[in-house]
């Protein structure tokens, strides 16, 4: 069957496939990649052959979101017109890993369940512990585990239901090949490995079977499947991974003739103080945008503490279109907050994180380089955001675009911006040219003052330097008339010490005089006395 290279020769394959039914070859999924999420559509050609080959009576899907995987069971039951019981268990409101999402999602699947499967498809919106009380034990076929993919939830989910599931029958596992942050359906499949047949598929993010035993012997598809020569299993694993490209081929060219309409999924987050973006305060929401304007509305729910930041990203894979318009509705559908269309507001949200181009004609923002650009934290006063406390919504309004309709409102959206700044640019140079010619004339001016200050400066110039020179001889003079008086007064001094000496000479000789003319003064007075004495003494009688 195989080469030496270890590859599976083409006729050893065939066959291997073609000795059992393999509807695959010629099905046609009705609901695939459902508003761009196909995390499952690679597995739909195996599903279809499984029902064909298991020919379940009872098919139970735990986890079923949009219904990729569980309305292709259901289109394989119909048109094998299999005799089976199928039922979608959910809550329809999201989890950690899907974000959170608002009653359209179950509406929609419900309304299609309704159309085409409500013969023997029953849709079970309650929480899976809730639903396995509607199951006898060993009475589920089929089990497919698709609901929270930590290593703690599908444990439980899978030793919960594993009982109600007969011997002979099947659990599928999805994600089993996906590692990423807190993913842990590959290590269950890991670990059941040990106990029971497994197998794993690894595209479309892995799905594992899980075969019960006992009960009917295995047949068909199962048969290749579990067989003891892995070679089997390698062979089939091959062949639905080229189903899987096949349908993925088919659905892009199909999509090509439909260039405008862009399958996007778009997530709105919110935090209170303290806290950290995360999936469990968000609500997101897919859909297929035309080149029809079309309106998305993400619910707020009420919160026990208010927000403080709101962060929306508008695209979760490449994708062309531009948004027409962003409201904010408070818990009474009063308008809180809007964006209004303009290149101021293209360059707000640039600042935020958002790369944005407004279209020349003003209808709209064109959304570059999505998804890595597209998401920004919206420029809401925090004031506003925190009365979304009570509840409230985001209405988005956005129109998809052809690429080449993109590049052609891109050019000219650029365009406009060039002659917009064109325009600026030359008024400005007019003005500054106009202030130019003025600061010409005032600087002509400025040099007529110049000069004549210059004149004056110099005139002034030459008369203090006459003045000064006049200085300097008076200066001259009265230094030479200082040193005459110095002169003088030298002179004056040692005539005035003569003078002082004249002066003592006099003034010992009137003290001289005075010794002498008191002397002369005593004798007088003795004289006068005596001979008035004597004078009275002649006299008496």
């Amino acid at each position: 069957m195989f080469c030496e290279c270890g590859r599976i020769r083409p006729l050893a394959l065939s066959a291997l496939l073609f000795s059992f039914p393999l509807p695959s070859l010629y099905f046609s999924p009705l609901r695939y990649r459902p508003h761009g999420i196909g995390n499952w559509s690679g597995h739909i050609p195996f599903a279809c052959d499984l029902i064909a080959s298991l020919r379940p009576s009872v098919f139970v899907e735990l986890g079923t979101h949009l219904g990729e995987s569980y309305f292709a069971f259901c289109q394989a039951i119909a048109e094998g017109r299999t005799q089976c019981k199928a039922y979608a268990v959910d809550i329809w409101q999201g989890d950690l890993h899907t974000g959170a999402y608002g009653d359209e999602v179950f509406d929609e699947v419900a309304a299609y369940n309704r159309y085409r499967y409500s013969e023997f498809s029953q849709l079970l919106r309650m929480f899976f512990d809730e639903a396995i009380g509607r199951f006898e034990p060993e009475s589920i076929d089929l089990l497919h585990i698709d609901g929270l993919h930590t290593y703690e939830a599908v444990r439980r989910d899978f030793d919960t239901w594993w009982p109600r599931v007969r011997p002979g029958g099947i659990v599928l596992l999805h994600d089993t090949f996906e590692r990423n942050a807190d993913f842990g359906v590959w290590k269950l499949l890991s670990e059941l490995s040990e106990n029971f047949p497994t197998r794993e598929f690894d595209h479309s993010n892995g799905l594992g079977v899980v075969l019960k035993r006992g009960g009917r012997p295995v047949e068909g598809l199962l048969s290749a499947l579990f067989a003891e020569e892995r070679n089997c299993f390698d062979g089939a694993k091959r062949y639905y991974e080229i189903c899987a490209n096949h349908l993925e081929h088919r659905f892009w060219s199909e999509r090509r003739k439909q260039p405008a309409n862009w399958d996007i999924t778009t997530q709105l987050f919110w935090r209170s103080e303290g806290e950290d973006f995360s999936e469990l305060k968000s609500v997101r929401s897919s859909r297929m945008i035309t080149a029809e304007r079309s309106q998305l509305r993400l619910a707020v729910p009420p919160a026990s503490s208010p927000p403080i930041e709101l962060r929306l990203d508008l695209a979760d894979c490449p994708a062309f279109f531009e948004v027409n318009a962003i409201t904010v509705r408070g818990a009474s559908e009063e308008v809180v907050w809007s964006l209004a269309i303009s290149d101021d507001k293209a360059r707000d949200l640039r600042s935020c994180g958002l790369k944005v181009v407004a279209t020349g004609e003003g209808t709209g923002l064109l959304v570059l380089d999505a998804p890595a650009s597209a998401s920004f934290l919206l420029p809401t006063p925090e004031s506003t955001v925190r009365s979304l406390q009570a509840g409230g919504e985001l209405i988005l309004e956005t129109t998809g675009l052809t690429p080449q309709g993109f590049v052609a409102k891109l050019s000219s959206a650029l365009e406009g911006q060039l002659i917009r700044q064109h325009t600026s640019l030359s008024q400005a140079f007019n003005h500054a040219e106009s202030l130019a010619i003025e600061r010409l004339q005032q600087l002509g001016q400025y040099d007529s003052a110049l000069t004549e200050a210059q004149r004056i400066v110099s005139t002034q110039h030459e008369e203090f330097k006459l003045e000064l020179n006049s200085i300097a001889d008076k200066l001259k003079q009265s230094e030479d008339l200082v040193s005459a008086l110095r002169s003088r007064e030298s002179s004056l001094a040692g005539e005035l010490d003569q003078v002082r000496a004249t002066l003592v000479e006099r003034e010992l000789e009137l003290m001289d005089l005075n010794h002498r003319l008191g002397e002369i003064e005593s004798s007088f007075a003795w004289r006068a006395v005596r001979s008035l004495t004597r004078l009275r003494a002649r006299t008496k009688p």
